[in-house]
């Protein structure tokens, strides 16, 4: 009977290490998708700083203090577009991702919970494809966005085009 008591033991205590290592490995992706996405959030802001500058200075020799303002005018709204499409696929797994972490780390989840999320966070599993096409989506509508954008600088605050 003490041996079947100590084998329970020893297993319950074999399954505890392989669920800790299990949870670590998993933050371990979470944090190292969070750095990613943290470095493209970054990147994209910087480019979008970019082609704002650009833009304004574009409006302004051209078209003199009129082109400065018709370019405020419509800078606003498009920086707040692009803004908010970051905040809300980046920004939005940045903060989902920190809070897995966070209950991962807390120990709350029951056996069943923690094989649901080492799955999901899994290659099989749909967290990081669904993140990858979130970022991808994202990417296309600020293209577009500031295509649009370039467009309508020209067209609205620039003589020559």
């Amino acid at each position: 009977m003490k041996s079947i008591i100590l084998l329970a033991i020893v297993c319950v205590a074999v399954q505890a290490n392989i669920s800790n290592s299990d949870v670590n490995e998993m933050v371990k992706n979470l944090n190292d998708s969070i750095k990613q996405l943290e470095i493209m959030k970054q990147h994209l802001e910087g480019s979008m700083q970019v082609t704002i500058n650009y833009l304004k200075d574009h409006a302004q020799e051209d078209n003199g203090e009129d082109g400065l303002k018709c370019f405020r005018e419509l800078a606003k709204p498009f920086q707040d577009t692009v803004n908010l499409r970051i905040d809300e696929s980046l920004g939005g797994y940045i903060r989902s991702s920190r809070s897995l972490i966070n209950d991962l780390k807390s120990g709350m989840f029951d056996e069943g919970e923690l094989e649901h999320t080492k799955h999901m966070l899994s290659e099989e599993g749909s967290y990081f494809k669904q993140m990858q096409n979130s970022v991808e989506y994202m990417l296309k509508e600020i293209s577009q966005d500031t295509l649009t954008f370039d467009k309508t600088v020209h067209d609205k605050c620039c003589k020559h085009d």
